[in-house]
């Protein structure tokens, strides 16, 4: 069984973010004007939001990183954004409301131009047709009508119960060990992938599964280095397709 985050190790979703999080960060200011396109942002807000990706875990956390990027925040770490989160903690209802309502904007006025800001990475659409639908589980922390969207558009379809949507009531490590138990098998018998290098270093010390870092996600060279110590495997997305599960 292969179990996936959606974010970083199958679509590349960044622009959508990106789009999604300006708009809800900037909504009611004096003189908004509501972005769709990438050619709305300068290459260096571009390259600011990109670095500092990795970062992420929730949607609402974009708009953070919006609100970090106007203050002129350094945050070189996660500890200096799971900091930065704690003091601004009173924005995150506001945040995560205004961060999935834009969405839907998107989603329903621009359907076809918010589907391109989400493509899967390349091979990823073939590789998921190819393997065996059953054996397929996603665990992420996007929404699963976005979630299901991208698939279908790109022809993969998976039923109700291979999708989960984690939060903080309901962490990854926890879905895996109750995919585990209603299967009766052992954690030997599934693979875990996430690019979020925390994430992967949480489920290998809470659940059984086997865990593997995607490298091609959203990921930093230092991130990725802390792999070693946890023995933890990194895959580049080649690596990944080759792989037979």
């Amino acid at each position: 069984m292969l179990a996936l985050d959606f974010d970083g190790v199958i679509a590349n979703s960044i622009d959508e973010c990106l789009v999604t999080a300006y708009n809800a960060f900037t909504r009611g200011n004096e003189g908004y004007v509501p972005r769709t396109d990438l050619k709305a942002f300068s290459d260096l807000e571009m390259a600011e939001f990109r670095n500092l990706r990795p970062l992420i875990r929730r949607g609402e956390d974009y708009v953070f990183l919006l609100l970090a990027m106007s203050e002129k925040k350094q945050l070189l770490s996660q500890m200096e954004f799971d900091e930065f989160l704690d003091k601004n903690e009173f924005n995150r209802e506001e945040y995560r409301r205004r961060f999935y309502a834009e969405r839907e904007v998107l989603q329903t006025q621009n359907p076809e131009m918010w589907l391109n800001l989400n493509p899967l990475y390349p091979g990823m659409a073939s590789f998921l047709k190819s393997v065996d639908a059953e054996e397929i589980y996603i665990i992420t922390t996007k929404d699963l009508v976005s979630v299901r969207l991208i698939l279908e558009h790109n022809g993969i379809s998976l039923k109700p119960d291979q999708m989960f949507q984690a939060d903080k009531t309901l962490g990854k490590p926890a879905i895996l060990n109750s995919i585990l138990s209603k299967r009766g098998v052992g954690g030997e018998q599934i693979h875990f992938i996430d690019d979020h290098v925390g994430t992967v270093v949480e489920v290998k010390h809470n659940s059984l599964a086997n865990v593997y870092c995607a490298s091609w996600g959203y990921n930093t060279v230092e991130q990725l280095h802390m792999l070693h110590q946890e023995n933890i495997p990194a895959l580049s997305l080649d690596e990944f397709l080759g792989k037979s599960w």
